[in-house]
Formats: C-alpha cells, sequence, structure tokens
C-alpha cells in the first residue's frame, strides 16, 4: 500500500511537467512549420523571379503562402508543400506580430492584408511573428536585406534592422 502511494505521489509531481513540455513542443513544432512557409515563400520568390508574400489570418491562427497568377497583380494561396494554408493548432495562437514593409511599394489593394512580402530581389519586409500557448512564446524573425527567416525561444521586442554588418 505504502508503494502504491509513493508512486501515486511521484506520478502527481511529474506528470504536469511531462504534460507541460508537450504543450511546449507542440509550439515549438508550429513555430518551425510558419518557419519552414517563410522560407519557403522566399526561395518561391527567388527562383520564380516575382514576389510571394506569406499571408497571416491572425484571428483566426491561419497564414499561407500566395504567389502572383499573371493577371492584374492577383495572387493565389499555394495548395502544396510547406506554403499551403495551415493552422498553428489547437490551444496556439498569433501574438504580437509586427511587419514593416521594404522599399517596394505596397499595392492598394493589398493595404489591408497581413502579409510579409518576399522580393525576387531575396529582400523581404521585416517581421517578427509570434506563435504562443498560454505560457510560452516563440518568434519568427524575417530579416528585410536578405529575407533570411530565424526563429527565437522568446518574445521579440523590436523589429531586425535593413541593414546588415559585415564585420560580425
Amino acid at each position: 500500500m505504502v508503494v502504491v502511494a509513493v508512486i501515486a505521489v511521484l506520478a502527481g509531481m511529474t506528470l504536469p511537467r511531462l504534460w507541460g513540455g508537450a504543450a511546449r513542443w507542440r509550439l515549438r513544432g508550429s513555430a518551425q512549420r510558419l518557419m519552414a512557409a517563410a522560407r519557403y515563400a522566399h526561395d518561391f520568390a527567388a527562383t520564380r523571379r516575382c514576389q510571394a508574400r506569406l499571408i497571416i489570418q491572425a484571428e483566426q491562427g491561419l497564414y499561407v503562402v500566395a504567389a502572383p497568377t499573371g493577371q492584374d497583380g492577383e495572387y493565389v494561396p499555394l495548395t502544396g508543400g510547406p506554403g499551403r494554408q495551415e493552422s498553428l493548432g489547437e490551444g496556439l495562437g498569433f501574438g504580437r506580430v509586427l511587419v514593416e514593409p521594404c522599399a517596394a511599394p505596397l499595392d492598394e489593394a493589398d493595404e489591408g492584408l497581413l502579409m510579409v512580402r518576399f522580393l525576387p530581389t531575396g529582400e523581404a519586409d521585416a517581421a517578427v511573428l509570434e506563435v504562443r500557448n498560454d505560457k510560452h512564446v516563440y518568434s519568427v524573425i524575417i530579416l528585410p536585406a536578405g529575407g533570411r527567416v530565424e526563429l527565437a525561444a522568446d518574445e521579440v521586442t523590436e523589429l531586425p534592422e535593413s541593414r546588415v554588418d559585415l564585420d560580425v
């Protein structure tokens, strides 16, 4: 009887930690998928020599990569690969979403959209996209000069700078 009681106490102490670890693991996986979609948009724009967009629907917890159709500046969501529409997952959502447009002008029709643009030159809009649950946050950082995409296991409060320090 004593052994069963000790096992119950130990299980009661470790199960919440394991559950919290699983929640953080799911959060990290979701942030990594968002990072992969941003990298895919960057590669898509560079290889096809067109602008690609990572469109964020923050309220719904959705994101998708869109590419031009060639008609009147229209963009359509991609349906395959890492660029397809994806949800962050249950219990996860976007936190702070900061986007600063690069030098390329915004189209009038796109001013209401929350998106990160990736240009054929390799440049991108500077952006910080937070993915969070009730306890933890991961930030996907998009650097404007080369369109590089990074993941940080914390909040990022400032947009990355557009200049590149070559002395580093």
